[in-house]
């Protein structure tokens, strides 16, 4: 069909081992639709004991955690998958496959499943990196990133390669319709904002060259190009951004740590009394989702000593920085970029905030709330 033929066509322009990981994740994120319309019920939600990490699990959790790992293990390109629900990489069958084609892939299965007995949306993430592993690598070597978001509609959000432009990334986004097939749906461009970006506090190669919004008439539109000659403005076309410097809506998540991260505090009562609009779900794939539908807006997570990190960096962090600055927005982990954190072990875990970038650039304080103070009891 028309539907299906645009998918594929945006998947010919990738290497092949990439393009066919791609679409086992479509595939994954169809059959777990199925799954989650199906199976939500009391039965669903009955209690599935605790995973790896002695987080809470529903049986829901487990059964689209097993359906993505056959999926994946039916994929000649993927070579080692790891799941929130299942931490430990897994080595899968890729025999037959060249190795600098094929990819590992770790997912959360379920991203707010604490929800689903409310009917709220919910998602599920993938990052995929080149090669066999993530351990002591980057979110910026993701080779593809992506996210499923389950609510009255059945959307996929990726961000993958731009043919002809190395180490840059477009996002797609894709609608689910009926007969099981994929139909390109534009997102909207940002607002355009000649107000300057702080860019030192947030910047990445990505978040300075977006090249961003796929629409069904073309399948994905072209990049700008990044040329010194074009002024990183492309010269066919000017530079279109999902994510604008700056929207006012807010997602302020963790919230119990600002009792004793005073600077999060202040950063949520000033949100307050400048009257930007509170969009907060409880789930993070809807939240994020909800800026790159309207254009921006900022999803914040800090920690503090009494409120730690909860969010993984392999399963949730660094796939969702990775689209939204691709999508012309900015990350931050306290430290930098998300994407710049290097990844201990899979579980690991760290604060987070995306979103606008002239939003991410006010949160900095509540994000580097305490590593003063750490510094100084370190030495």
């Amino acid at each position: 069909t028309e539907s299906a033929e645009a998918m594929e066509s945006s998947l010919r322009e990738l290497e092949s081992g990439l393009a066919s990981v791609l679409r086992t994740i479509a595939s994954c994120v169809a059959d777990s639709q199925d799954v989650l319309r199906n199976q939500a019920g009391s039965a669903g939600l009955a209690a599935g004991g605790q995973n790896t990490f002695g987080d809470k699990q529903l049986e829901l959790d487990v059964e689209v955690d097993n359906l993505i790992f056959a999926h994946l293990g039916a994929c000649s390109a993927c070579c080692a998958a790891s799941s929130e629900e299942r931490p430990e990489i897994r080595q899968l069958c890729s025999s037959g496959t060249p190795p600098g084609q094929q990819y590992t892939v770790v997912f959360d299965p379920l991203d707010g499943s604490s929800i689903v007995d409310a009917n709220f949306s919910v998602g599920a993430i993938f990052g995929v990196w080149p090669g066999n592993g993530v351990v002591g690598r980057t979110g910026r070597e993701q080779s593809a990133a992506a996210y499923a978001c389950y609510g009255p509609r059945t959307l996929l959000v990726w961000a993958r390669p731009v043919a002809g432009m190395s180490g840059h990334k477009m996002v797609e986004q894709w609608l689910l319709l009926g007969d099981g097939s994929w139909r390109a749906l534009p997102l909207p461009p940002a607002t355009p904002s000649l107000e300057p970006v702080p860019l030192s506090l947030v910047s990445s190669p990505i978040s300075q060259v977006p090249g961003f919004v796929a629409g069904p008439d073309t399948q994905g539109s072209a990049a700008t190009d990044p040329s010194p000659a074009a002024g990183g403005r492309g010269e066919q076309e000017p530079c279109v951004s999902i994510i604008a410097p700056s929207k006012p809506i807010f997602s302020p998540a963790n919230m119990r740590c600002a009792a004793d991260n005073v600077d999060y505090a202040a950063l949520i009562n000033g949100w307050v009394r400048q009257a930007l609009t509170l969009r907060y779900t409880g789930g993070m794939v809807p939240d994020i989702h909800h800026l790159l539908a309207k254009g921006g807006g900022v999803f914040v997570s800090p920690a503090s000593t009494r409120a730690p990190a909860k969010l993984r960096v392999v399963y949730e962090c660094a796939p969702l920085a990775l689209i939204v600055e691709a999508a012309g927005g900015a990350s931050h982990d306290g430290q930098g970029s998300m994407l710049d954190r290097v990844i201990t072990s899979t579980s690991d875990r760290a604060p987070i905030c995306l979103g606008s970038t002239l939003l991410v650039a006010e949160s900095v304080p509540a994000m580097c709330w305490g590593q003063e103070k750490q510094a100084g009891e370190m030495q």
